[in-house]
């Protein structure tokens, strides 16, 4: 079992020297290198276009968008001025050049459209998982006693609640 890993990527995403880049109050990530510890682990990931808080429902994407001005947006704003891209989903992430997917776990294929972040206020989000199997081998490896014991912590809690709700209500006063 791995550790805990997570990532958040937000602000105005752009291209810069060939790199996906978003930033934030002057601060500057490029999406790659930041995700790039992510490939070849179990995540779970979102990504989605930000717009500010209100939205604008006169600007496209909410006021996200900075194609407008431009009459065409990558992302389809100029067809859908209310769109918000919306993408999650959980499997092993992938990486091939600028290419980014999750290996599902039922086989398939899942495309992270992150180039249609470019040009947008934008948030990424993604965490490592694990498995409970990977959890119990885990703790089975370190010994009988740690199951025993957080069994018996349980058995002893659910003991403490039980005489709780026993106790009828609780009077104050």
């Amino acid at each position: 079992m791995g550790k805990l890993q997570t990532v958040l990527i937000e602000g105005v995403f752009y291209q810069k020297e060939g790199h996906l880049v978003a930033d934030r109050n002057g601060q500057s990530m490029v999406v790659g290198e930041t995700l790039g510890p992510l490939v070849g682990e179990e995540i779970q990931i979102a990504l989605h276009h930000l717009p500010p808080f209100p939205p604008n429902p006169k600007l496209w994407g909410g006021g996200c968008c900075l194609w407008q001005a431009s009459g065409c947006c990558p992302a389809g704003h100029h067809r859908d001025p209310g769109l918000l891209l919306n993408v999650s989903g959980t499997g092993v992430l992938r990486q091939a050049e600028d290419r980014w997917w999750l290996d599902k776990f039922d086989g398939t294929e899942m495309t992270l459209p992150l180039q249609l972040l470019e040009g947008h206020s934008a948030r990424v989000v993604a965490a490592t998982t694990f498995s409970v199997e990977a959890m119990r081998g885990t703790l089975a490896a370190q010994g009988g006693d740690a199951l025993d014991t957080l069994g018996v912590q349980a058995t002893h809690l659910r003991d403490i609640l039980q005489r709780i709700h026993n106790s009828g209500p609780i009077k104050e006063g």
